[in-house]
């Protein structure tokens, strides 16, 4: 539906000219503009994911972003970034390391270009101490995201997660990046 979609992007644009979801304010004018694109297409998966996403950085129930996440893959069953969002729950909020891997690597996998997943998983692997695994997925993530050159950059995290591992070189070589 052209109408539906053009109120996400819109939503999106907002988002994200709004500083990654951080404004309350522009997250609550984003968040009508979803409600209009859903208000036209009940079943676009991808408005159900953009207010989980706005919702998890505003600190709404873990319900809530979860039923919009599940929501979104009921219309798409393939939608990546439904999948990432129920990572992050897991993971971030949850403490579910089990359930938050598998939701990252499905994310990878039914979107393998995309760093999220591998950032995700990146993140997951640092927690639990997996610091050969947290690397590879880490700088994948960074890989992925030079060669789109879109949304959040790893690089510092990944150049202090080196750093404190006593890679000093690597992590400064980030870190100067």
């Amino acid at each position: 539906n052209a109408k539906a979609y053009m109120f996400y992007l819109n939503a999106a644009d907002l988002l994200a000219i709004g500083g990654e979801y951080s404004n309350p304010a522009i997250i609550q004018q984003a968040e009508l503009l979803i409600r209009q694109a859903i208000s036209a297409d009940s079943t676009f998966s991808d408005a159900y994911v953009l207010w989980a996403k706005a919702f998890f950085s505003l600190g709404k129930s873990n319900d809530t972003v979860m039923h919009l996440a599940n929501r979104a893959l009921h219309f798409k069953e393939k939608n990546a970034e439904a999948y990432f969002m129920k990572g992050q729950v897991y993971f971030h909020r949850l403490s579910m390391f089990k359930e938050a891997e598998e939701a990252f690597k499905k994310a990878i996998e039914y979107n393998p270009v995309d760093h999220k997943g591998y950032d995700g998983l990146g993140d997951l692997m640092w927690i639990q101490g997996k610091t050969e695994q947290q690397i590879k997925y880490k700088l994948k993530a960074l890989k992925l995201l030079k060669r789109t050159s879109r949304g959040y950059d790893p690089t510092y995290y990944l150049s202090f997660q080196l750093y404190a591992l006593g890679f000093f070189t690597e992590g400064l070589k980030l870190a100067e990046e």
